[in-house]
């Protein structure tokens, strides 16, 4: 087979030579542009998984403490009340009540979700100081997560406007299973 191929090679011209050297060395540029695009994708895999590794075993090095703060969110969670629609409207009345507003109180509307339910009821409030409302909001600050202040709009009221108009949207979170 060998000496058939070196037979042939020596019967053809100089110039069929030449090019078929420059055809053999494109084949061979070929093949290696082939094999350093393989070898470039298989570094950037490699660099990928390691870095995926790295990230995945600090996420396991923090484990304990990720567990722990889970643990300490889900306690605040539980030993904390959830407010359906009809104890929002009675909490924000208390309220109300406590601070000696004058507040009318919308009906509570509902959203359903599949963990909380989330409740609103709309408030608004006459002739109130700025600290009246200050406190409102305190005392509301202080049933959180649970009761949020959604929307707030205040103006002065037009008799006198020392006082103050709100009109307020609150909302609760009722949790539907326990943890």
């Amino acid at each position: 087979m060998i000496s058939f191929l070196h037979s042939r090679f020596n019967r053809i011209s100089a110039r069929e030579k030449w090019m078929l050297l420059a055809f053999l060395w494109v084949l061979a540029f070929i093949w290696w542009g082939n094999v350093r695009q393989r070898q470039a994708a298989y570094s950037d895999r490699a660099r990928t998984a390691a870095a995926t590794l790295k990230e995945q075993t600090a996420w396991f090095n923090e484990s304990p403490m990720i567990d722990a703060g889970i643990q300490a969110a889900m306690s605040r969670l539980q030993s904390q009340p959830s407010y359906g629609g009809g104890e929002l409207a009675g909490q924000i009345d208390g309220f109300i009540r406590e601070l000696g507003l004058n507040g009318d109180l919308g009906a509570p509307r509902a959203q359903t979700g599949e963990i909380f339910n989330v409740h609103s009821v709309k408030l608004r409030i006459r002739r109130a100081t700025l600290q009246d409302l200050i406190k409102f909001d305190d005392k509301l600050r202080g049933r959180s997560p649970y009761l949020n202040l959604e929307s707030f709009s205040l103006r002065p009221d037009t008799t006198d406007p020392i006082y103050l108009d709100a009109q307020l949207s609150i909302q609760s979170l009722e949790l539907k299973h326990a943890f």
